[in-house]
């Protein structure tokens, strides 16, 4: 079965000409090219379908995200909600997480971890899921951002 998606832009950009062809997956989409995107887009197509959208802008060097409708479609965790779920999955003698959030997922928050040694460890993080709080692992992580939006 494959997952119904949408595309969300967590910021503006500068040239939005790929979506141009977007309708024909999503055929109530109708492509402006004066107008600027932000946001979720509002349109419900096939995972995959959307692969070859988010890959082409990534290519451009542009930022958007492949997104399961179920995160526009349902309140999300606050940050400071996702800081709380965070705090108590990890080990508070040897850790500590900064409420600061690392990247701009719309699935998940991503707090930096620092050992108590002071070390920071570049890329070491929790991050917390926006629908339900569970924290990520490495193998969700890599399934979400390479299968639905072509990062290795």
């Amino acid at each position: 079965m494959q997952q119904i998606c949408d595309l969300y832009f967590p910021k503006a950009l500068d040239d939005y000409s790929p979506l141009q062809y977007l309708h024909i997956f999503h055929s109530d989409f109708i492509y402006d090219p004066k107008q600027q995107y932000m946001g979720y887009l509002n349109v419900n197509v096939r995972r995959i379908a959307l692969v070859n959208f988010v890959m082409e802008f990534r290519k451009r060097k542009m930022q958007i995200y492949n997104v399961p409708v179920q995160y526009r479609d349902s309140k999300n965790l606050s940050q400071d909600e996702a800081f709380e779920c965070a705090l108590k999955q990890i080990d508070l003698e040897k850790n500590q997480i900064v409420k600061t959030n690392v990247g701009d997922s719309p699935v998940i928050w991503r707090f930096p971890l620092i050992f108590m040694n002071g070390e920071e460890k570049t890329g070491a993080g929790v991050s917390v899921d926006k629908l339900d709080g569970h924290i990520w692992t490495q193998d969700e992580s890599e399934e979400y951002f390479y299968d639905f939006n072509g990062v290795i």
